[in-house]
């Protein structure tokens, strides 16, 4: 006699109810798993710029600076971030110097110190960093660490603004609508304003609005 099973009966599955309890677990599994991901990603790409910085590579000095800023692998760490911000900039990094004269703007891991904002801001700037020419604009226009000149804040406003930074773009076509430091321009101060509005600029499209445009 065979004893090879010859029944026709189906084997049974799950059913698609027996199945649903799974769809919450795998859901929560992936999320826990993509979160894991981030944190060691964050983790490791703070000790690999930890390792690049101490050996004097800039870029990884000014990433790790932004590591300890923004909490990204490391608990936040102002006066670390000021530290490699320093570093950086010491070394030419148009954008450590930007983020060190922030620091210094704002008081925020060193003593509040315009002129010394002012200071990194134009080094930055004079390396054609659109964000660093708008924020040295908006010193100009404040007189924060420097005496207000408008004419001189329009200077740099446009140099930014040329370059695409939003929030140039704006302060340019504000100044030149209102004529701030230069003569009164309401065409060309549209072109401005209106860039800005294209760009997301809630400010601009405010204006716009407050003027009928």
């Amino acid at each position: 006699m065979s004893n090879l099973d010859t029944s026709t009966e189906q084997p049974s599955f799950p059913t698609a109810n027996k199945l649903k309890w799974w769809k919450p677990v795998v859901l929560i599994l992936g999320v826990a798993l993509i979160l894991l991901m981030f944190i060691f990603s964050n983790e490791l790409e703070f000790y690999w710029y930890h390792y690049r910085a101490n050996r004097g590579d800039a870029e990884a000095q000014f990433n790790l600076a932004l590591c300890y800023d923004e909490g990204k692998g490391v608990a936040i760490d102002q006066a670390e971030a000021v530290r490699w911000y320093r570093r950086a900039a010491d070394q030419g990094d148009a954008y450590a110097q930007h983020n060190l004269g922030v620091c210094y703007s704002q008081g925020t891991g060193v003593p509040q110190d315009y002129a010394e904002a002012v200071r990194w801001f134009r080094l930055a700037a004079d390396q054609g960093s659109a964000i660093a020419q708008n924020a040295l604009g908006v010193c100009y226009e404040e007189g924060a660490g420097v005496p207000q000149d408008y004419v001189e804040a329009v200077h740099w406003y446009r140099l930014a603004a040329d370059q695409g930074d939003v929030d140039a773009q704006f302060n340019l076509g504000y100044f030149m609508y209102k004529g701030l430091g230069v003569k009164p321009d309401h065409k060309e101060a549209l072109v401005w304003l209106r860039k800005a509005s294209a760009q997301g600029s809630e400010e601009a499209k405010t204006f716009l609005s407050e003027i009928g445009e």
